[in-house]
Parts: structure tokens; C-alpha cells; sequence
């Protein structure tokens, strides 16, 4: 139990460094493949933790709001890395793919890129870019998750700038001269007309 402790903690803590949604506690069934349903969910997290800092909350007696403060914990548990998140994500990161099978096959359905540690319990051609690696052990999760998050994260960065030099640099003169030019063709000289010369 440490060491799953540990693994979620290494995880949720290198997710947060490169602000990038996660699912740590348990994998929510049809968080891909039925998206708009769990987003109900995930809304109704948001609206509690909104109720709760206002003082909405107030005008109930005591028992009610210990209720909702109970139930409010429990849901974010469940959605509090993903609370953000009003879409499908564009691939998935997963520790342990035994585990979370279900993530892999709603993954696949819904052709999500996967990247994923693979241990030698696992078959590694279930995901698009598998990293051989040991899934039990904290070391390597820390090291692999890190690396990870901080491609993320620098990719982050880079297709942000680009975006902004995109709006203020590209013009249209500029995608067209970005196509390769064809080289002139060079013309031949037409030849003379006539009786080829005999030979001697």
C-alpha cells in the first residue's frame, strides 16, 4: 500500500508541476468513450467547491452541510485533477497498463495515442509508445513520469510561442512563399527542318 501511495503521489505531484490533467485514485469508467456523461460529473464538483467558498452552503442545518462536505471530498478524490477538463484529452499517460485496462481499451476505441511503462507482465504492442520499465517500483515511475511531464511541458511552451508568432508574423505571402519554387524550364531551341545529310 506505501509504495501505490507513493507511485500516486510522484504522479499527481508531476502532473501539477506541468499543469497536466490526471487520474490517480481509480480510472472512471467511460471517461473517453462517454465523456459527456462523466462531464455532468465533473461540472457538478465544480458547482459544490463554487457553493461551498461563497457561503450558499449556509442556509442549510449542520447534518446537510457535513453531507455535501462528504460528498464533496469524495468526488474529489475522484475528478480533482481533471476538474479543467471539459474535453477528451489528445493522448493518455498511463503507469501501469495491466492495471488500467479499461483506460487502454477505452484509449484504443476512441484512437487516443497511448504512452505507457510497460513491465514484462504486459504486451507492449497494446500501446502506440510503450517505455520498458518496472511499474511497481517508485524509482522508476518518478524518474519516467518526470521526463514525461517535462517534454510536456516544454512542448507546452513551444506550441504556445509559435501560436503567438503565427497570428503576429504569418501572412499569406508568407505560406505561399513557403511552398518550393519550380525551376525554369529552359527552352530548347527548335531544330532545322530539312533532308538529313547523307553520310559519305
Amino acid at each position: 500500500m506505501g509504495t501505490k501511495r507513493q507511485a500516486k503521489g510522484v504522479v499527481t505531484e508531476a502532473a501539477k508541476s506541468a499543469g497536466i490533467f490526471y487520474l490517480t485514485n481509480r480510472w472512471v469508467g467511460g471517461f473517453l468513450t462517454n465523456h459527456e456523461e462523466v462531464k455532468k460529473n465533473i461540472e457538478k464538483l465544480n458547482r459544490m467547491k463554487k457553493e461551498s467558498a461563497d457561503g450558499s452552503w449556509n442556509q442549510f442545518p449542520k447534518h446537510e452541510r457535513v453531507q455535501l462536505e462528504k460528498e464533496t471530498r469524495k468526488m474529489e478524490r475522484i475528478y480533482g485533477g481533471v476538474t479543467a477538463l471539459m474535453g477528451v484529452p489528445s493522448a493518455i499517460y498511463i503507469v501501469d497498463i495491466k492495471k488500467e485496462a479499461s483506460a487502454v481499451r477505452e484509449a484504443k476505441r476512441k484512437n487516443i495515442p497511448i504512452i505507457a511503462i510497460v513491465d514484462t507482465n504486459t504486451d507492449p504492442t497494446s500501446v502506440d509508445y510503450p517505455v520498458p520499465a518496472n511499474d511497481d517500483a517508485v524509482g522508476s515511475i518518478k524518474y519516467i513520469t518526470e521526463k514525461i511531464a517535462g517534454v510536456y511541458g516544454e512542448g507546452r511552451k513551444m506550441g504556445e510561442k509559435g501560436k503567438e508568432e503565427g497570428v503576429e508574423k504569418t501572412k499569406p505571402s508568407d505560406v505561399i512563399n513557403a511552398v518550393p519554387e519550380e525551376k525554369e524550364k529552359v527552352e530548347e531551341k527548335p531544330k532545322k527542318k530539312g533532308r538529313p545529310k547523307k553520310k559519305v
